[in-house]
């Protein structure tokens, strides 16, 4: 399992390494840079994991929050899915994932550079 997820990411990076035109370069950057959205209160079994769509627009409802996501959210949701040609949620789940914690790395590298 662990294999399978570092050859994922080696996939990721390596499409980051060398895109094809600048605006992909782009595409790719605002992917998994912006805040992304996670359905965290459909996510509630293992088998939801192995789903090989995107849950629909209201199964993103915030409990937490007591809102749904935005139509804009959603369409950048989709826009992921297809752009890393994402299998299941699972996958979803791991680049939603990496990208948080890498975001969260970047800003707690830079407030120890500042302080």
């Amino acid at each position: 399992m662990k294999e399978m997820k570092r050859l994922k990411i080696g996939k990721l990076v390596s499409d980051i390494q060398a895109p094809t035109h600048i605006s992909n370069l782009k595409l790719i950057l605002n992917l998994l840079t912006d805040k992304g959205v996670y359905p965290y209160d459909y996510m509630n079994s293992w088998g939801k994991f192995d789903e090989i769509k995107l849950p629909k627009e209201e199964d993103f409802y915030s409990q937490l929050y007591e809102e749904n996501i935005t139509d804009k959210d959603y369409t950048r949701a989709n826009i992921v899915w297809k752009h890393f040609n994402i299998k299941n949620l699972g996958e979803y789940h791991d680049l939603y994932l990496m990208t948080d914690v890498y975001l969260l790395t970047d800003v707690l590298k830079i407030l120890r550079i500042c302080v």
